[in-house]
């Protein structure tokens, strides 16, 4: 013969379940630990106490990151940038080559024109015999 557990507390707790269902899972009392005295809200008309204007919380933040970039734009601007030296340079760079062709232009006409042949001798060489 086979022993069979019987255990009334859990037949009676199935019996329970089945006849009214699940319990809540929010208990519908507290335990008596728990329980706190309620005190009356102190502004029963929902109005709430005056809180004084002030200025957002990060607000400062925002403030001393745009001094700084308004100060930095300010530099820059004063500053030329390296885009415009470079220009500069690049025409004073061209205004000296442009000096320096005109006087040498200027100084190959002030001459009389030469030739030179292969061997590097100016025409007034070839045809000067040597004595």
């Amino acid at each position: 013969m086979v022993q069979i557990n019987f255990d009334p507390l859990t037949e009676a707790r199935a019996h329970n379940f089945a006849v009214t269902g699940p319990s809540p899972a929010i208990p519908r009392t507290r335990p008596a630990d728990q329980v706190s005295e309620t005190r009356p809200a102190p502004n029963a008309s929902g109005w709430q106490a005056e809180r004084p204007l002030q200025p957002q919380p990060g607000i400062d933040l925002i403030d001393r990151m745009c001094v700084t970039a308004d100060q930095r734009e300010r530099q820059q601007a004063q500053a030329p940038d390296t885009m415009t030296q470079m220009v500069a340079a690049c025409t004073a760079m061209l205004q000296m080559q442009t000096q320096t062709i005109a006087l040498l232009a200027q100084h190959l006409l002030n001459q009389p024109a030469t030739t030179t042949d292969r061997k590097g001798k100016t025409h007034h060489e070839r045809t000067r015999k040597d004595v």
